[in-house]
């Protein structure tokens, strides 16, 4: 994916999904489990089928302490935004996730995913199933990876990740933004990350105004701070494994 323009950036937005308002006061570790033994509280990102659309973009958060955020958008349509929230339970085996609202949606367990039910109690199919997106947490920052954008390469025998990240900054920062979408390159030998398209938002996810955006800024890589807290140095070790 290309992010050569602010629209381009919030084309990446759409598919890293939005963050809930208090999602920096929330805790991230977890207690609760898939089948697989891999924690289940995240953000889950799926374009699922639409009668009269390209598709409804569906963009569900979960946490431990059993609550949800659902993003509903209906592409190439006007106003199509809808947003609910509340409380969602699970099943005593740990398989089956419902969420209680108005329309007690549900869906099956996977292995990183969540597929909705139909009327039956079973699987809709792999078109209705939403993906969770990879996800690091630091000092005050967020960054959220899509799966499916990562890729990896080799520049003179060094190992090189390339992907779409969007970030989510606690504060505001210097620039004015408060998040930024990115295609990063990770040198994993160097430790070195540059950034050739990035765009700056006023609000968290790409949300608000577009402050600046470019499509050449390659060419500048920066060092990988050797810290904990740094979201881009924990995507490194993970990657570059």
């Amino acid at each position: 994916m290309s992010l050569m323009t602010c629209t381009r950036g919030l084309v990446l937005a759409l598919l890293l999904a939005a963050l809930p308002a208090d999602a920096f006061a929330q805790s991230h570790a977890s207690s609760i489990q898939d089948s697989t033994g891999d924690m289940l509280d995240g953000r889950y990102i799926g374009i699922l089928p639409c009668a009269s659309c390209p598709g409804i973009r569906n963009e569900l958060t979960v946490n431990q302490a059993g609550y949800f955020t659902l993003k509903e958008v209906y592409l190439d349509r006007e106003r199509s935004t809808f947003r609910s929230k509340g409380r969602y339970t699970m099943s005593q085996n740990g398989t089956r996730l419902t969420l209680n609202d108005e329309d007690k949606r549900a869906y099956a367990v996977r292995d990183r995913q969540l597929c909705q039910v139909n009327a039956d109690g079973d699987p809709a199919g792999e078109a209705y199933c939403l993906t969770r997106q990879d996800e690091f947490n630091g000092d005050g920052q967020q960054l959220f990876v899509a799966p499916e954008s990562i890729k990896t390469s080799t520049v003179e025998g060094r190992k090189v990740v390339r992907f779409e990240a969007l970030m989510n900054f606690e504060h505001r920062m210097q620039g004015g933004h408060k998040s930024l979408t990115a295609t990063m390159e990770i040198d994993c030998a160097k430790r070195e990350v540059d950034m050739p398209v990035i765009a700056y938002f006023e609000k968290h996810d790409a949300e608000g105004a577009c402050l600046e955006s470019t499509s050449t800024n390659g060419g500048k890589p920066l060092p990988i701070q050797d810290v904990q807290d740094d979201v881009i140095a924990q995507a490194a070790q993970r990657y570059c494994r």
